[in-house]
Order: C-alpha cells, then sequence, then structure tokens
C-alpha cells in the first residue's frame, strides 16, 4: 500500500527521492519473493495499492513478477494529500477477495512519508477510519506491517512526552501542544508524536486498536500556526515483534523490505502429531453416528497441483472422537512433521501423504432447508493445541425445501368479504431458539394464493391455499410449492316476527314486530370472538307498507345487508297461530279489531211520536 502523495518527490538522502528510493525497496522485494517462490515451488502472489486523496487498486493478484517490477518503475508522478484510510480499505477489498484461499499467510505493508491528512494537517477521523480498516483486516488472519519516513518517525513513541509546551504523559486526558512558525520537515512538529501514534495502531502491533484515541485541536493565523492533541483512549500491545518500521535513506528502506520478505515466508507454527482436525457441525445437521479416517499418498506435482493416489488406505492410529455437546468432530494422530507434501521426493520416491477424514451427515429436524447452506461452522480447521493454525473451505450442500405451512378455517356473516390472507397462517421469520431455521429461506418473498367464492353465500371446504417459498440462494432446489386446506362457514340471519292486533283506525308500527335477529349455521350460533368481521347492519323492506287497516293484513319482508338482497338465504319465524311457524302467507299479520255499536232509543214515543228520527254522529282519532 504505497504514499503516493506529494511529499514523496522529496529528497531521501543519497541524491534520490523518497519515491525513487521506494520504488527501488519494493522492486528488490518483489525480486525477493519470486526467489522464494522459485527455490520452494511456492505460489506467492502481490497486489500493489497506492494512495493519495484518493485510492486504487494498482496491480491485482498476481505472480507476474516481471510485470510487477515494471508496473512499480512507471509509477506515476506524487501528487495530492495522504488519505490512507482510502488506501486501506481498497487493502481490505484485496484481502476481503481472497478469502477463500487457504494455506497462505497474508501481509499488508503500508509504506509512508506524511501522517493522515486530506490536505496538510493531522486528521484524527481518517487516522480513526484506517486504523478501524486495518483492524478489519488483522482480524482476517493478516499482518499489517507499517514503514514510515517522515522527519522523527519513531516506532518508540506513542505521544508527546517532551520539547513542547506542555506534555503528555500519556494518560487519557493529558495533552500536549505546540506553536510553530515552520513545518517540520513535511510533518509538523506536533503532529509528529501523532504520526508515531498512527503508525503504531495501524501496524499489527496493536492488533486491538480500534481508532487513535486523539482528539486535535489547532488554528493558523498567517505563519503562525498552534496544534493541541488530547489522549482520548489508549491501547495495548499485543506484538512481541515490531511491525512498524522506519528508515532515513534508501539503504535502511531497502533492508526493511528485506526484513519482511523473510518473516512473511517463514511458517508460522510446526505441527506435529498432536495436532488436530476439528470440524464444528453447523446448527443445520445432526451429528454423525461414526467417523473415518485413511491417508492419501502423494505422487508428485503438476503444474501447480499435486497429484495423488488412487488407493486410500485405513489410518488406525488415529483417534477420532465425537462431542455432541459442542457439536465438534476431532481427529489427531497423523505425524504431519513426517508427512508433510513437497513438490520434489524425500529420499527419492516420498512425496508426503495427506490424512482425510470422512463422515456423514443429515439435515436437523425442523430445518426449513436451501441451497448453500454450510455444514460446518467457521471455527473448523487444524488445531495446534488451543490456536487454529488453518482453518478450512466450509463445503456447502443443498437441502430440499421443507417449510411447515397451515391453513385457517374461517367464519363470516352473510355478505361479509373473504381475503386470502384470511385463510392461511403467514409463514414468518423464526426467532429466538428457533432463528437457525428460516436462515436460507426467502421468507419476505414468499407468496400465496387461493380460488374461492370471497362473498360466499354457501360454506366452502377445502378451499386449497398454496404459498410458494423461494430459497434465499440459487442452486438445486428452486422455489416450491406447499398446500394446506381451508374452510369457510357461513352463518346466515335467523328473524323471528310476531304478529301483532291494532284497533280499527290505528296504524301498524311493524317495529313491534320484529322480536329477534341471531346468526347460525345449521343449529350453531356465531360467535362473535371468532367471526371474521362484524355482523352487517340489516335493513328491512315491507310489503305492504304499514298504514291504516280496516282489515287484518299479511305482510311479506324483503332484506338487504348494505346493497346486497339476503331475502333468500333468511331463515324466518313466527309462532302466531296464523302462520304456525311458518312464513308462506307474509312474515306476519297484523290483526285489526273493529267494534259492533247498538244504540236504544227511549223516553221520547210520548213527545215526538213513534216514527221520530234520530241523526247519530260517531267521533273518534283517525276516522272521518
Amino acid at each position: 500500500v504505497l504514499d503516493q502523495s506529494g511529499s514523496m518527490d522529496d529528497f531521501f538522502g543519497s541524491g534520490m527521492t523518497r519515491q525513487e528510493a521506494m520504488k527501488a525497496a519494493v522492486k528488490n522485494f518483489i525480486s525477493s519473493v519470486r526467489n522464494d517462490a522459485s527455490a520452494n515451488g511456492a505460489n506467492h502472489r502481490i497486489a500493489i495499492v497506492t494512495f493519495s486523496e484518493d485510492a486504487q487498486i494498482y496491480r491485482n493478484f498476481s505472480a507476474d513478477y516481471p510485470e510487477f517490477e515494471s508496473a512499480v518503475s512507471n509509477l506515476p508522478n506524487p501528487r495530492g494529500s495522504t488519505n490512507t484510510a482510502k488506501g486501506m480499505l481498497k487493502a481490505k477489498t484485496l484481502i476481503d477477495g481472497i478469502s477463500g484461499q487457504k494455506g497462505r499467510n497474508r501481509a499488508v505493508i503500508v509504506f509512508t512519508d506524511g501522517v493522515p491528512s486530506s490536505g496538510s494537517d493531522f486528521d484524527a477521523s481518517i487516522a480513526t477510519d484506517a486504523i478501524s480498516i486495518s483492524k478489519a483486516i488483522k482480524d482476517a488472519g493478516a499482518t499489517v506491517y507499517t514503514i514510515g519516513i517522515f522527519g522523527g518517525a519513531n516506532p518508540n513513541q506513542l505521544y508527546g512526552d517532551q520539547g513542547f509546551a506542555h506534555n503528555s504523559d500519556g494518560t487519557v486526558g493529558s495533552y500536549w501542544d505546540a506553536r510553530r512558525i515552520l513545518f517540520w520537515g513535511d510533518v509538523t512538529k506536533a503532529a509528529v508524536p501523532a504520526g508515531n501514534r498512527f503508525l503504531n495502531y495501524l501496524s499489527s502491533n496493536y492488533g486491538g486498536a480500534t481508532e487513535i484515541g486523539l482528539s486535535r485541536y489547532g488554528y493558523d493565523i498567517g505563519f503562525w500556526a498552534y496544534e493541541k492533541y488530547t489522549i482520548t483512549m489508549n491501547f495495548t500491545r499485543t506484538a512481541a515483534g515490531n511491525y512498524y518500521l522506519t528508515a532515513k535513506n534508501s539503504e535502511e528502506l531497502n533492508s526493511i523490505f528485506e526484513s519482511i520478505s523473510s518473516q512473511i515466508g517463514s511458517p508460522d507454527t510446526l505441527l506435529g502429531d498432536g495436532a488436530a482436525i476439528r470440524d464444528v457441525i453447523s446448527d443445520y445437521f445432526n451429528m454423525p453416528d461414526s467417523v473415518s479416517a485413511y491417508t492419501v499418498a502423494c505422487t508428485g506435482k503438476s503444474g501447480d497441483t499435486y497429484t495423488w493416489a488412487d488407493t486410500e488406505i485405513p489410518f488406525s492410529s488415529a483417534e477420532l472422537t465425537i462431542d455432541t455437546a459442542a457439536k465438534t468432530v476431532s481427529a489427531s494422530g497423523f505425524p504431519y512433521d513426517q508427512q508433510y507434501v513437497t513438490a520434489v521426493p524425500r529420499n527419492g520416491t516420498d512425496y508426503g501423504s495427506k490424512f482425510v477424514v470422512t463422515f456423514t451427515v443429515s439435515p436437523r429436524e425442523g430445518f426449513w432447508g436451501g441451497n448453500k447452506v454450510p455444514t460446518n461452522t467457521s471455527a473448523s480447521g487444524l488445531y495446534s493445541g488451543s490456536s487454529l493454525v488453518e482453518d478450512f473451505n466450509i463445503p456447502e450442500v443443498d437441502v430440499p425445501i421443507n417449510v411447515p405451512f397451515t391453513a385457517k378455517d374461517v367464519s363470516i356473516y352473510l355478505s361479509g368479504t373473504v381475503k386470502v390472507q384470511d385463510l392461511y397462517y403467514p409463514i414468518s421469520e423464526q426467532e429466538g431458539a428457533d432463528s437457525w431455521k428460516d436462515d436460507f429461506i426467502d421468507v419476505i418473498g414468499i407468496s400465496y394464493a387461493a380460488s374461492f367464492d370471497s362473498q360466499p353465500s354457501q360454506a366452502q371446504t377445502s378451499v386449497p391455499v398454496t404459498a410458494t417459498i423461494p430459497p434465499l440462494h440459487s442452486g438445486t432446489y428452486g422455489s416450491k410449492q406447499v398446500s394446506a386446506a381451508a374452510s369457510i362457514t357461513v352463518y346466515k340471519p335467523e328473524i323471528t316476527f310476531a304478529d301483532s292486533t291494532i284497533y280499527y283506525g290505528e296504524k301498524a308500527d311493524y317495529a313491534k314486530n320484529l322480536t329477534e335477529v341471531s346468526w347460525k349455521h345449521g343449529l350453531a350460533s356465531a360467535d362473535p370472538a371468532s367471526m371474521l368481521g362484524a355482523a352487517p347492519e340489516l335493513t328491512y323492506v315491507y310489503s305492504p307498507e304499514a298504514a291504516w287497516f280496516d282489515a287484518d293484513t299479511a305482510v311479506d319482508v324483503g332484506v338487504r345487508a348494505g346493497n346486497r338482497d339476503i331475502t333468500g338465504n333468511v331463515t324466518f319465524i313466527n309462532g302466531g297461530n296464523t302462520h304456525s311457524g311458518s312464513a308462506q302467507a307474509g312474515e306476519f299479520a297484523v290483526k285489526v279489531k273493529t267494534c259492533s255499536l247498538t244504540i236504544s232509543k227511549s223516553g221520547c214515543d210520548g213527545t215526538y211520536g213513534d216514527d221520530q228520527t234520530f241523526i247519530i254522529n260517531i267521533k273518534g282519532a283517525n276516522l272521518s
């Protein structure tokens, strides 16, 4: 990761610029890598990132060493500021891109002649971004080296402890500050300790560093300037070696790159028969019932590929363990220090052999399935004691989709509306202890369908409801349809009327004839708590309309729910003797009471004579 800011054009001793010295050292480094690859039959690969105010992947990973030497020779002229964070982000992109490459040491070498900045001053936010990205790189198993060549570069300095207006003692809350007229090289005097702290934290010296732990205050007035750095957080050094290196001239710089080349080409761990393969089975599979082990002899190497014998030899010395509680299968006893594989045979014929452990797993009950399901966790690998030496490529398999789906039976009032979503229990994301079940199902993408009468007049049984369930990843198994049967029960109104009696001359009031409305399916009455929606409001159409009847009158009733005529689906009941429980002659009757009036003449024959005529007027409400 090569600094290409404008200050790389500054001189660096021996009549060379920093850029020229860096080019020479990097090309020597590439040569060392090429020689090591040739001597050991290895496929070392290199990539180059350049950065100034922006960053780019100048060359992607390759083993074309001559092309890299040419690319370094042709680096463009330096310019711009020093945004180290952007350079580290490009480096992380490259490291993430080789996550599947096993058996390789990974190293990031960051070369810079200045402090992180967006202009000319130390930028704490850029420093923190760069350190945070570097931590992710270190957590992924890579070693990060930093090389600083600015004035005052010193791996032993983390803060300004001397030579300032105020000196810091390194504790949180302490600070150092300085006023200046001129720059100290390309890094101000007060920024030098901050720069050294930054390159320490950026490197593998401080594996746990997540930020610069400094706040900067400063101002510039003409040629005068003031800078103050306050410590806000400290981190503990985690490395015994030194991964922040400095050089004052091209010779020292060349030595640094040679030293790094030697370090990253050395093995990290020596393995013996105490090393163990550990497979940690993922949550999606059951533990195996048995494990077997065998060896296969190496027969040489063709190009970049090792070749193997066809014979599998049982390895009876293997110590095989199944730990159901830890979901771990372990295998040890293989003499790695004696059987390691080489491209050139030992004793003329022995190329070494590989240790193979095999067992069968099955999907765990309750797992919903899907494609690209890992059989093992990332903790699986080759261990030396408790240390993970090398992680494994995690096998992925496609598991048939098996998602539980249940339809829902619904009860509605006549004239109610049923929607598709009323007929099933939705398949939802699993939570808590069951969260593993749906990890490979696209729960959000599940769709539902059903064919039914949405406003039924009659009950519907065995309504098929289908859920189409897509997997989260493409693979052997595409979207799967599962079906379940729902039913729709319709409750209809049962309306009870009673006959009524009015006096002749009195207007009928039909509200007195309606005595009860209940909703039933067969003999069962509706339970509002279990019904879909509320009972509709019913309206009635009477024939004839209420009036002043002069004789007994049968009344027919029409019933509506909203705009829908539901008369034909209503059960009418009348317990009166006129109807005998049916409504054949009208749903109810209005009986009219009339009277018989007798008038007697008396006491007038002596006065008026027997043939006298009288006029009688009869008056009453609503009578003519």
